[in-house]
């Protein structure tokens, strides 16, 4: 197989987005459905799910495909948990970041390092002979329980950020010159995911505040910044109604012209923009999460304990 740089899969990422939205198909940030296996992508070795651009690249990829899987693994994993990987199956390249310290001989301090690379993984749809790992049993979840803990999540952010949140009108739009978020009321939406949806969203822009996580939000309509900005918040709306089983339902930015040209001429200055705003999406879900993310017990961890 063809080897791959960390930047060449970064324009490699960007083009796919953008060629998917130029067709007019709607860009899921996260796969809104699974056949069988875990709510997120996952790593089939430690059982964690996958973050940040891996984790809206191999969603991408499952959905393109069909795979109804959601783990993935390394050709010598699969080997080691007996089992191979179909001849004539083709990898997913995804980011591997290696981080580490070491002592700087000149200063005697300690100090990070950092190793970007490619990794190569295989659906488990594409495997033979690999058992998928047991999923622990939950019963369904109600629209009413769904909806409640939608609404503890949106108002524990409220009040953790101090962000000003009101609902009246029928326009959604965060303002940062005073922090705020203004919603239309919940029965102006057809479906609860509607209105949650769009909170998240507006909510993911809250992120941004320069109190906050202090993004660039000076973009206006239209400009480049603006459009990278909506990529933030749309990723961030997915990741968190995903994290509680609801279906988004946020307007879609994927039919605009504007923020395809847009992303073209972010692409052109730096490959790496549209990754960025991914990534940059996960860190706002992570903060309107808040103590509501996810917990994952890796399976090395798993193996550990019960050793």
């Amino acid at each position: 197989m063809a080897s791959i740089t960390y930047k060449e899969l970064q324009a490699q990422i960007a083009e796919a987005i953008i060629e998917r939205a130029k067709s007019g198909q709607p860009i899921e940030w996260v796969r809104p459905w699974s056949n069988h296996g875990p709510a997120f992508e996952s790593s089939y070795a430690s059982g964690k799910p996958y973050r940040g651009v891996n984790q809206s690249w191999l969603a991408m990829m499952a959905m393109a495909h069909g795979y109804g899987s959601g783990y993935w693994i390394t050709y010598n994993a699969a080997k080691k948990a007996g089992g191979n990987v179909r001849k004539g199956e083709t990898s997913t390249p995804i980011f591997k970041v290696r981080v580490w310290t070491e002592i700087n001989k000149e200063t005697g301090k300690e100090e990070e390092r950092r190793f970007f690379g490619v990794d190569r993984v295989f659906n488990l749809d594409q495997c033979d002979g690999v058992e998928a790992p047991g999923e622990d049993a939950t019963g369904p979840v109600s629209d009413a329980e769904r909806d409640a803990h939608a609404e503890l999540v949106l108002s524990d952010y409220i009040a953790s950020s101090g962000v000003t949140y009101r609902e009246q009108g029928n326009s959604a739009y965060y303002r940062p010159s005073d922090d705020s978020i203004t919603m239309p009321p919940l029965d102006q939406f057809a479906t609860s995911g509607g209105f949650y949806g769009t909170a998240f969203h507006e909510a993911a822009h809250s992120t941004g505040h320069a109190d906050r996580l202090a993004r660039d939000l000076t973009g206006t309509f239209g400009t480049t910044p603006y459009a990278l900005e909506e990529v933030v918040a749309e990723v961030a709306s997915a990741v968190v109604c995903r994290s509680i089983s609801m279906q988004a339902e946020a307007p879609a930015l994927d039919h605009h012209a504007g923020y395809v040209q847009s992303w073209l001429r972010a692409t052109s200055d730096d490959p790496g923009a549209l990754t960025k705003a991914i990534a940059a999406g996960w860190k706002a879900a992570d903060l309107v999460l808040g103590e509501h993310r996810p917990t994952y017990v890796n399976r090395y961890d798993a193996e550990k304990a019960n050793a």
